[in-house]
C-alpha cells in the first residue's frame, strides 16, 4: 500500500491523539496573554534529504527555548512533536517561509475524525 504524505500525517495525528487522550494540552486557536506564555503542540515536518543532525538542531532549539519534544519520525516523514514556545513557533514559521527552508509544514497537533 501506498501512503501520500497526508496520509500518514493524518494517522500520525490519530495515533498522537489515541495515546494522549488522557492528557489535556492548549489549543492553538485559544487567545493568549501577552504576559503569559502558553506553549501549543505542533508536528514539524522536514522536507526530504534533510539530515538527522540538521533536525536535531532545531529539537534542540525547541528544548532550549523551555519546550518538550514528543515524538520523533523518521520514518516516510521526518519531523517531530512538541510543545513549542510562542516565540520558537514564530522563528520556524519565520524559516519555513523561506524559498530554501529545510521545514516542510508546522501545523498544530489537533484531533482528527473520521466518519
Amino acid at each position: 500500500m501506498v501512503l501520500s504524505r497526508l496520509n500518514v500525517i493524518t494517522k500520525l495525528r490519530v495515533y498522537r491523539f489515541t495515546r494522549l487522550s488522557n492528557t489535556s494540552y492548549h489549543s492553538p486557536a485559544l487567545p493568549r496573554s501577552s504576559t503569559t506564555s502558553v506553549m501549543s503542540n505542533y508536528i514539524v515536518t522536514f522536507k526530504d534529504g534533510v539530515s538527522k543532525d540538521e533536525i536535531q538542531k532545531f529539537k534542540d532549539e525547541v528544548t532550549s527555548e523551555g519546550g518538550e519534544i514528543g515524538h520523533t519520525y523518521d520514518g516516510l516523514i521526518s519531523g517531530f512533536s512538541a510543545k513549542i514556545q510562542p516565540q520558537t513557533l514564530q522563528a520556524f514559521q519565520q524559516q519555513a517561509s523561506i524559498s530554501d527552508s529545510v521545514i516542510e509544514t508546522i501545523e498544530p497537533d489537533s484531533t482528527v475524525t473520521i466518519q
